[in-house]
């Protein structure tokens, strides 16, 4: 029996080829993905430590790409002790576009805690961006 030394470093050549492309193919596709969805949100607060009777102006910021521009933002509030409510975010009058504003009165009866602001890009089934704020 002999044994050509060509063929079987050309074997192996080739079977190295094949794992280095399905490697890459595995390692590119997730990468692709987060491309495909770059969705991100920011969210400021002009007060982080609020007391009774103020008010929290809260301004959300959306940064998309194309793909993503037609993702509707939703927002709500958790109050302690209270439960949760929606947060009508309006866009602000000469702010680049994708810019939100609104606010949150504080009345003197309101529970101290933690309120958290939870901000969403995109169908419940298929989330784009989450952001979340709290005060």
């Amino acid at each position: 029996m002999t044994f050509r030394k060509t063929d079987s470093v050309f074997k192996l050549t080739k079977l190295h080829r094949l794992f280095g492309v399905l490697a890459m193919l595995v390692l590119a596709a997730p990468f692709a993905f987060a491309i495909q969805t770059s969705a991100t949100i920011d969210v400021s607060l002009n007060r982080t430590r609020p007391k009774a009777g103020e008010t929290v102006e809260v301004e959300v910021r959306a940064h998309y790409s194309d793909a993503a521009s037609a993702d509707p933002i939703h927002a709500v509030l958790l109050r302690p002790s209270k439960g949760t409510s929606d947060l009508v975010l309006r866009n602000s009058p000469g702010s680049p576009t994708g810019t939100y504003q609104t606010e949150i009165p504080l009345s003197v009866k309101s529970p101290e805690g933690m309120y958290v602001i939870h901000v969403w890009m995109g169908a419940a089934a298929r989330l784009a961006a989450v952001e979340r704020a709290t005060f």
